[in-house]
């Protein structure tokens, strides 16, 4: 691992295995979005769950992940009317807690293992 413009990233053998992996990952997602999409009655409500999760699949799968990723979830999951609570819930807890980690646990854990 490097950091470089305030980022952690891979460097080394996997490096490459690991953005091919992640790329395909993203590209899989979106198409069993778009399919499950194009199979269903094409509802507003479907229309709204496919796109919710579509930016679900590249938050998740892109080669970059930070939690201010997560952000652009916050308007879109309530709107899903089937899950929209349960889910809303848990993107609650889930941005909640990378609140916790990530600018007041992650630096400590960084400069404490990083020259492991």
């Amino acid at each position: 691992m490097a950091k470089s413009f305030g980022s952690d990233n891979l460097v080394g053998s996997g490096r490459a295995l690991a953005v091919t992996l992640s790329s395909i990952a993203t590209v899989v997602a979106l198409l069993a979005v778009y399919v499950l999409y194009a199979r269903s009655g094409r509802s507003r409500e479907q229309l709204v769950a496919a796109a919710v999760a579509a930016v679900t699949a590249y938050v998740a799968f892109s080669k970059v992940f930070s939690p201010q990723y997560l952000v652009w979830l916050v308007p879109l999951v309530p709107l899903v009317a089937a899950v929209g609570l349960r889910a809303s819930v848990l993107l609650a807890v889930i941005v909640g807690m990378t609140q916790v980690w990530d600018p007041y646990r992650y630096y400590d854990y960084y400069h404490t293992f990083a020259r492991g």
